[in-house]
């Protein structure tokens, strides 16, 4: 199962590592980081790209939901059963994200979209998209 993470760049090269790091991309893993490009200025986002980290770019400013559309449709010319989860480039993900993430897709192979717990920077929760929190920490 391969996982997508999709973001857009707008001069958040930076806040970019952050989330890089987070995602731990390793050689042997089943997931990429798609980033579109929405500031062509930008030239550091140019050297975060590796065999597991695509860069599409927009040539200018499209807007953050045309250029998640961007990338779904580049996504889904890759692999129309693909997991995309769509994360800002100021998020990160915490240590036990991505292995959360694969048991709930494989214990329940009928969910087609999620949100996520979004905590606050003292770690107190302030959004929890599609699924309840309970279901969520199993």
């Amino acid at each position: 199962m391969v996982v997508y993470f999709l973001t857009v760049n707008y001069y958040s090269s930076e806040l970019l590592k952050i989330l890089i790091n987070s995602l731990a991309i390793t050689q042997d893993d089943y997931k990429q980081l798609i980033i579109v490009n929405n500031s062509p200025g930008d030239l550091a986002v140019k050297k975060l790209v590796n065999h597991q980290i695509i860069l599409l770019e927009a040539n200018q400013n499209i807007g953050f939901g045309q250029a998640c559309n961007l990338g779904l449709n580049w996504i889904y010319q890759q692999n129309k059963q693909a997991i995309v989860w769509l994360i800002n480039p100021d998020a990160y993900l915490l240590p036990d994200s991505y292995s959360k993430l694969i048991k709930f897709f494989t214990l329940d192979s009928s969910i087609s979209i999620l949100g996520t717990v979004v905590n606050t920077p003292d770690q107190q929760v302030w959004f929890v998209g599609a699924i309840p929190l309970t279901k969520f920490r199993k």
